[in-house]
């Protein structure tokens, strides 16, 4: 397709005047046609438009047979517009002839591919005769159009018929309404019976308002509202209405009794508004809101018609009178629940306003603060004549779903006195969490105060689940709640008092069971422990149910015989000893098995040994292990030796495996190692899991740790002399999905001149080795330190497949003060790992500096490229991007031949697409010869690609063509460079790509260029695709 246009991005849209007006009936009206549409076509002079202008839609879209002819600015002949109503899912065009830029003859609407006659123009641009027109807002649900008669001035006149599309077919238009038009003196108005299509009216709201037209045209009298279901066949129903009245000299207002819709209202959401106009014609007193038959709510008017309140779609509402701007006389409170229909009362009362105050009386039900969605609380009970709580009220509540009726759960009583009404006596509270399945309430007693005083318990539903403890003041000393463990008790005089009971829930448990607890009693002022006592451990948790029983002492000493618990599926006896007392008091002595800190299911560790008559642990402990679900079967798997020091603790001495912190039945760790008779830990510890050496830590004579190699995927073990590594390290490595680990490397230390060096042969890991980066280097260093000679790099794919193979490396000369590179070498680049092995294959220089140019492989691909200059700085670098630029630099410019390469999103590889040389001249780098260079909007949906010559200068000369690029090289384009002293300029005929050309948008533009380079005359574009 071939269209002259002056200038391909000058367009005009036309916005002027209204559909039924003489000069420029088309009017843009629509928000998304003013943003969307374009038109694009020739001015002439002047800036005037002239000859075919076409439409497009946002931009790419080119719509058909879109527009018409310009003749100086004026519209003539056939044009196909844009209806008013155009949407490009709602497609309506106007198709007509003009004269003058006014609409003469016979015009058209079509819509869906279907035409359809309007109506006819006069010489003036005047609607004459029948006509059918589009209802504003015309739609595929809302497809309302009117048909009646003009005469000859242009005005309505007579019948005219409302029509509807119910089917969304436009063969099947049926009458919904209409009426009379009567002209008078040029102005026509209705007047008569008339059925109107409500504002909204579309297939989801087929409302009509039926009523009658004065001879002034207002509306008076009964107008009624009706409504049909989406798909009636015209049987409507009245559902509102009310009287309209005609004032003085003016339009008409509805006064008395109305029934209105809601803005929003359709065949699934019917509200309807019912409420009274007064004689001004404004809304006034309540207007209860209903959904179909129902209510759901009301809104107050003052007298000038100002709304003051308004309850609607809440889950409850509140609907009542106003006096004088205030509640007055009984309000009633209705709910509608999350599964109900409509809305039910539950509660309400009466207001009274005295002494400038507004005040409930009598009884009422109200809801709770928190009401709502399964917390469906009420309360009820009296108010007194000042407004406040008087007698017994009640709590009340109702389980969610509405399936049950409302329950007495609680309460209690009120006091009347001066300034107010308190709370007195016992109370059942409830807690702000209550809610349907987890009923929290409190149950206490209120002081002749209105103050909680003494313990109050806590209860979930029926159960026992903690207690709040207040003073004398009301003041609360004391809570237990919502943890797993709770304490249960009595305060006297501020202590702790009488009987304790300790209570728990774990995860998976309902409610509290009690597993503990005991007496207090008070001496000296303070609280203490007495008798028979069940304790738990301080970390008591679901895995870990330990519990210690036995006896204190009239001084709050535990004496005699104390036995360990582990509760869990029943209570079993896993340790014990015995305390003995003195005159300060008590210490363990004897024999005694005691559960490891951090005792759980996963960690069942016990140890077994002997305390002394000081209370001090000696001789052989044995640490004993069982698996999680084991019968009482403990292991030893580790202990040692304690030795008391003179006049103070024990300590560790000797021989001696140890756990670790975190050892479970799943990760069995151990230490094996030596502590000196100072009781410090000194040389090599070793680390096992289970069986397995998986690392080593180091101590010094001090027990300060110097070296730790554990759990890594690489460990280093080998001996310290005097705190400084010695002799033979090894390397041991543990793949991903290795049981143990395996020697991979290592080499030999030397302690010489006050400095640690490696001397002789080793296999050392690469500085990012690491799970799929599994990368040695090996090779010498002489007796300096330094390495010398051949240095192999070496990698072994992920998963330990496969053995280490040789992947790069190069050769490093020994120089005074150190080695350096030389030579060619192929190093690896940090992003290096298993599936993208990138390397860098160049050479360095006889000062050890990178020099030239460096290949950058991805696996075995050419990929990129860095250049550095004689002193090894980087002075280019491509690589990543799709397009990457590989050549040689020369005196720091680019010189000789530099290719182009290319890898688009589904691109496995770099792949040639262009190139060229370059030459020095005057100390600057020119191109020269034959080139393909690439555009600068290159991607993969424009790939384009410019062939030609470069002269001696570094010009373009002679004959260049444009080539796109996709599944092969297809000539698209192109045109002459002419050579003239101070570079060169386009001339001749050329075909160029616009700016933004891609695969979607394949626009080429074809024209000329003088000889001065600047383009003349017509431009043609060209759509390629």
């Amino acid at each position: 397709m071939n269209k002259q246009i002056q200038n391909p991005f000058s367009f005009s849209m036309k916005n002027t005047g209204n559909q039924d007006s003489l000069q420029n009936p088309y009017t843009l009206n629509n928000i998304n046609q003013i943003k969307q549409i374009q038109w694009v076509g020739k001015y002439g002079k002047n800036q005037k438009k002239i000859g075919k202008w076409m439409a497009l839609w946002n931009g790419e879209y080119l719509i058909d047979d879109f527009g018409g002819y310009y003749q100086d600015e004026l519209k003539e002949g056939l044009w196909k517009e844009p209806n008013k109503n155009y949407q490009i899912k709602s497609p309506v065009f106007d198709i007509g002839e003009y004269s003058n830029d006014l609409r003469i003859g016979n015009w058209k609407y079509s819509y869906r591919n279907n035409t359809h006659n309007c109506g006819k123009y006069n010489i003036l641009g005047q609607k004459i005769g029948r006509w059918i027109e589009l209802r504003d807002g015309f739609n595929n649900g809302s497809q309302v159009m009117y048909e009646g008669e003009y005469n000859f001035h242009g005005d309505k006149v007579g019948q005219w018929n409302i029509m509807f599309n119910a089917a969304f077919k436009c063969q099947e238009y049926k009458l919904i309404g209409g009426g009379f038009y009567f002209e008078n003196n040029g102005n026509s108005k209705k007047i008569g019976k008339w059925v109107e299509e409500w504002e909204y009216f579309e297939w989801r709201r087929q409302v009509v308002y039926d009523g009658n037209y004065n001879m002034n045209g207002n509306k008076v009298d009964r107008w009624n509202i009706l409504f049909q279901d989406d798909y009636g066949i015209n049987i409507y129903k009245q559902i509102g209405g009310g009287l309209y009245e005609e004032q003085e000299g003016q339009s008409s207002i509805k006064v008395g009794k109305w029934i209105e819709l809601s803005d929003n209202y359709t065949s699934v959401s019917q509200i309807t508004y019912h409420g009274l106009y007064n004689k001004n014609g404004v809304k006034i007193g309540r207007w209860d809101i209903y959904k179909k038959d129902s209510l759901c709510g009301c809104i107050n008017y003052d007298q000038n018609g100002i709304q003051i309140y308004k309850s609607e779609n809440d889950p409850l509402i509140y609907v009542g009178e106003f006096k004088d701007g205030i509640k007055y006389g009984r309000w009633d409170t209705l709910q509608k629940g999350k599964y109900d229909q409509e809305y039910k009362l539950i509660g309400g009362g009466s207001y009274h306003y005295q002494n400038a105050q507004l005040k409930k009386i009598g009884f009422w039900i109200e809801e709770w603060k928190n009401f709502g969605w399964k917390r469906e609380v009420m309360m009820s009970g009296e108010y007194n004549l000042r407004g406040y709580k008087v007698g017994q009220w009640d709590i009340i509540f109702k389980e969610a779903y509405g399936r049950k009726q409302f329950k007495l759960i609680g309460g209690g009583f009120y006091m009347d006195q001066e300034g107010g009404s308190i709370k007195i006596g016992n109370w059942v509270e409830l807690q702000d969490k209550f809610y349907n399945y987890s009923r929290f309430s409190l149950n206490g007693k209120y002081n002749h105060q209105g103050v909680k005083t003494g313990r109050w318990s806590i209860y979930k539903n029926v159960s026992l689940c903690g207690c709040i403890n207040y003073d004398e003041n009301g003041i609360e000393i004391y809570k237990s709640e919502k943890d797993p463990l709770i304490y249960v008790g009595q305060f006297k005089e501020g202590k702790k008092y009488g009987r304790w009971d300790i209570l728990y829930k774990g995860d998976w448990m309902r409610k509290y069971k009690q597993i503990g607890g005991g007496s207090f009693y008070l001496k000296n002022g303070d609280s203490q422990k007495i008798g028979k006592w069940c304790e738990v451990s301080e970390e008591f948790h679901d895995l870990s149910r330990i519990t210690y029983q036995g006896v204190y002492n009239d001084n709050g000493h535990k004496k005699g015989q104390w036995n360990i618990y582990q509760n869990w599926e029943k209570n079993n006896k896993i340790g014990g000893g015995f305390y003995f007392e003195y005159n300060r008091g008590s210490k363990k002595i004897g024999k005694w098995t005691e559960e490891q800190k951090n005792f759980e299911r996963r960690r069942q560790i016990m140890y077994n040994g002997n305390y002394n008559m000081n209370g001090n642990k000696v001789g052989i402990w044995n640490i004993l292990f069982q698996d999680d679900y084991g019968i009482n079967i403990y292991k030893q798997i580790g202990g040692g030796l304690y030795e008391e020091q003179e006049g103070q603790s024990s300590i560790k001495v000797g021989k001696w495996i140890e756990l670790s912190d975190n050892y479970t039945s799943v990760s069995q760790i151990t230490y094996h190692g030596l502590y000196n008779k100072n009781g410090v830990k000194i040389g090599r510890w070793d680390i096992y899991k289970k069986d397995s050496l998986c690392g080593c830590i180091n101590y010094d004579q001090n027990g300060i740790q110097i070296y730790k190699s554990e759990n890594d995927p690489l460990i280093y073990v080998g001996e310290f002399k005097d705190g400084i590594k010695y002799g033979r390290w090894d390397t041991l490595q543990k793949g991903k999905y290795d049981q143990e680990y395996k020697l991979i490397g290592g080499g030999s230390y030397h302690y010489q001149n006050a400095q640690l060096k490696k001397i002789g042969f080793w296999i050392e890991e690469w500085k990012n080795f690491g799970w799929k980066r599994e990368v040695m280097m090996s090779g010498e260093y002489n007796l300096r330190g330094y390495k010398v000679g051949q240095w192999d790099i070496i990698f072994k794919e992920a998963y330990g497949r496969k053995q280490f193979k040789l992947i790069g490396g190069g050769f490093y000369m020994d120089q005074e003060g150190g080695s350096i590179k030389i030579g060619n070498w192929v190093e690896l680049q940090d992003k290096f790992y298993n599936y993208s092995r990138f390397s860098l294959n160049g050479k360095y220089n006889h000062q050890g500096v990178k020099t030239g140019r460096w290949s950058i492989y991805k696996n075995v691909s050419l990929c990129g490229c860095i250049n550095y200059d004689e002193n090894g700085i980087e002075i280019y670098k491509s690589e990543k991007d799709p397009l990457i630029y590989v050549g040689q630099f020369k005196e720091g410019k680019k010189y000789g031949r530099w290719d182009i390469l290319y890898k688009g999103d589904w691109m496995r590889k770099y792949k040639q697409i262009g190139g060229g040389s370059f030459y020095l001249k005057n100390g600057d780098s020119q191109k020269i010869g034959k080139w393909c260079e690439v555009s600068e909007e290159f991607h993969d949906l424009s790939r384009i690609t410019y062939q030609g010559v470069y002269n001696d200068n570094g010009h373009k000369k002679g004959q260049w063509n444009i080539y796109q690029n996709w599944e092969k090289n297809n000539k698209i384009g192109g045109g002459f460079y002419f050579e003239y002293n101070r570079g060169s300029k386009k001339i001749g005929k050329w075909t160029e790509e616009q700016k933004n050309f891609e695969r979607r948008r394949q626009i080429m533009y074809n024209g000329n260029y003088n000889m001065n380079g600047n383009k003349v005359g017509i431009l043609e574009y060209i759509v390629l695709r």
